[in-house]
C-alpha cells in the first residue's frame, strides 16, 4: 500500500490564479515587458519553458512567487556562513537559478530561461543571498495577518524581470531577540519552479545532512501531451489556461478592487488524534479504497465547505505518474484535477480520483467541464499540498527549527471568486493548513472541525 507521502505532491497552484489574470491583461496589450539589452554570451544557455511557465512569466510581478518562512531558535551568526556557503554550492551546481526570463526571437518571441555557465557562484551570492544583520525587519510575534504584507513591503518575494533574481535567500534575525531567534525566507519564481522543485532546493539549503546536487533544467516538452492522455482530455489538462477561467480571475480581481472585498487568511495545526478519528470514519463510509490519507480528508472537507461551484486539487506528475518525469526534473510538472461538489463528497472520492490510469474526478467523470460562460461566472476552490516534500531542517546542534510556513501576501493574491488551501509541514509542530478567501467563505471554513486545533497559528 502506498504511503501518504507518495500520494500528493504540491504546487503553488493558488499563486497561478493572479498571474493568469495579469496575463490576460498582458495579452490585451495592457502590460508590456521591456527586454533588457544583453550582449551575446558564448556561454549562454537558452531553455525553452513549458506552456504554463510562459503564461506565468508573462504575468510578471511578485504574485507568482513561491515563498516560505522558517523560524529557528539559535544565534544566526553561528550558521550564516554555512548557509551562505550552501547557497553558493547550490548556485554552482544549478547555474540556471542565476538566470533570467526574457523573450527570445529564436523562440518566436516566447519567454525562455536564459543563463550563463561561465559565472562564478561566489560572484552571484550578493544577488541571491542576503543577511539582514542590522535591520529591524521581523519579529517572531508578528501576527499572521500582517506577516505577508510586511514581507511584501520589505521586498522579500522574487519577481520576474530581465535583471531580477529568480531565486533568493534571506536570513533575518528577530529584532526583539536577535541572538536567540532568526528567520530564513526562501523565494523562487513560479515561472521557474513548482512546489516539488522549490522543496528540493529548500531541503538542500536548510538541512546540512542533505546532499547538494544538480537538477535537470531542460524541460520535458512533451509533458503537456502526456498529461492530456492521463487526465482524460485536453479541456481537463488546460483548465488553468482556459479563457473562461482567466476571465473569472480578472473579474474576481476587479470585483475585489471595486467592492473593497477584504481577503483574509487563517492558519491552523492539524490535531493528530482528530485526524486519525476522521480517517476511521471515512473508512467506515466507503470500502472501495484501501485507505484514505490526511490530504484526502482535508481536501474533501475544504471543497465541501468553501461554498464554491468548482474545486481543484493540485497533482504532481513525477514519481511514476508519467514515465520519464523524475524527482530530479526542475520545472512545473503539475496540474489540477477539477471537481464538482459531488466529486469531493467523501475522502474516498478524492483518493479514487488520483488512482491510475486516469487522474480525474469519479462521480461526474463522464460529464465535460463547463464551457466558457460556466467557468467565467463560477467560483473556484484550489487545494494544494506542500507537506510531502518538506523535510526537517537541520543547521547544527545549537540551532533548532521552530516553525515553518508558506508565505503569501493574501491581500494581493486571491480574487473574490476564489478560495485557496495550502497543506504544509509546520516544522516540528506537525501538519498545518493555510486557507484564505473572502471573509464569508473563511468564516464557513472556521466552523467546528474535529481535526483542527482551535488555536490559530500566529494569531
Amino acid at each position: 500500500m502506498p504511503s501518504e507521502d507518495q500520494q500528493y505532491h504540491p504546487v503553488a497552484a493558488a499563486v497561478l490564479v493572479c498571474s493568469l489574470a495579469t496575463t490576460l491583461l498582458f495579452w490585451a496589450g495592457k502590460k508590456k515587458h521591456a527586454k533588457a539589452a544583453m550582449k551575446a554570451d558564448p556561454n549562454e544557455v537558452v531553455v525553452e519553458l513549458l506552456g504554463v511557465e510562459k503564461v506565468l512569466a508573462g504575468g510578471g510581478g511578485g504574485d507568482n512567487a513561491t515563498s516560505t518562512l522558517t523560524w529557528f531558535q539559535g544565534d544566526y551568526s553561528q550558521v550564516v556562513d554555512s548557509l551562505r556557503e550552501r547557497t553558493g554550492k547550490i548556485l554552482e551546481l544549478n547555474p540556471w537559478l542565476a538566470g533570467r526570463i526574457e523573450k527570445r526571437k529564436e523562440k518566436n518571441g516566447a519567454y525562455a530561461l536564459v543563463y550563463s555557465t561561465a559565472k562564478q557562484a561566489s560572484d552571484l551570492l550578493a544577488t541571491h543571498f542576503c543577511c539582514h544583520e542590522s535591520n529591524e525587519l521581523l519579529s517572531r510575534d508578528i501576527p499572521f495577518d500582517q506577516l505577508g504584507a510586511k514581507c511584501s513591503e520589505l521586498d522579500l518575494y522574487v519577481k520576474v524581470g530581465p535583471t531580477l533574481p529568480l531565486w533568493r535567500v534571506h536570513v533575518i534575525p528577530c529584532h526583539k531577540d536577535p541572538h536567540q531567534k532568526f528567520a530564513v525566507v526562501v523565494s523562487i519564481s513560479h515561472a521557474l519552479s513548482d512546489g516539488h522543485t522549490f522543496y528540493r532546493l529548500h531541503n538542500m539549503l536548510l538541512n546540512s545532512k542533505e546532499t547538494i546536487e544538480a537538477l535537470q533544467v531542460e524541460r520535458i516538452l512533451t509533458t503537456e501531451q502526456e498529461q492530456i492522455k492521463v487526465m482524460g482530455g485536453e479541456p481537463e489538462q488546460k483548465i488553468l489556461q482556459s479563457a473562461g477561467f482567466i476571465v473569472n480571475c480578472v473579474y474576481g480581481v476587479l470585483h475585489s478592487l471595486c467592492t473593497k472585498t477584504k481577503t483574509v487568511g487563517k492558519m491552523h495545526l492539524i490535531h493528530p488524534q482528530g485526524m486519525e478519528e476522521a480517517k476511521k470514519q471515512a473508512a467506515k463510509v466507503n470500502n472501495d479504497v484501501e485507505f484514505v490519507s490526511s490530504n484526502d480528508v482535508i481536501t474533501s472537507w475544504f471543497l465541501q465547505n468553501c461554498r464554491c461551484k468548482f474545486g481543484m486539487m493540485a497533482l504532481n506528475f513525477r514519481g511514476g505518474r508519467i514515465a520519464g518525469h523524475t524527482e530530479t526534473h526542475a520545472g512545473n510538472y503539475e496540474n489540477v484535477i477539477c471537481y464538482r461538489p459531488q466529486d469531493s463528497a467523501t475522502p474516498a472520492l478524492i483518493r479514487q480520483s488520483i488512482q491510475p490510469p486516469i487522474f480525474r474526478r469519479r462521480v461526474t467523470n463522464q460529464e465535460p467541464l463547463p464551457g466558457f460562460w460556466g467557468q467565467a461566472s463560477g467560483s473556484f476552490a484550489i487545494a494544494t499540498n506542500w507537506a510531502s516534500f518538506a523535510k526537517p531542517c537541520f543547521l547544527g546542534t545549537d540551532c533548532h527549527e521552530e516553525f515553518h510556513m508558506p508565505l503569501y501576501d493574501l491581500s494581493k493574491l486571491i480574487p473574490s471568486t476564489m478560495v485557496i488551501l495550502v497543506i504544509f509541514r509546520a516544522g516540528p509542530r506537525g501538519l498545518g493548513i493555510l486557507y484564505g478567501g473572502s471573509e464569508a467563505k473563511v468564516a464557513d471554513l472556521q466552523k467546528a472541525v474535529p481535526f483542527l486545533h482551535s488555536e490559530q497559528l500566529l494569531s
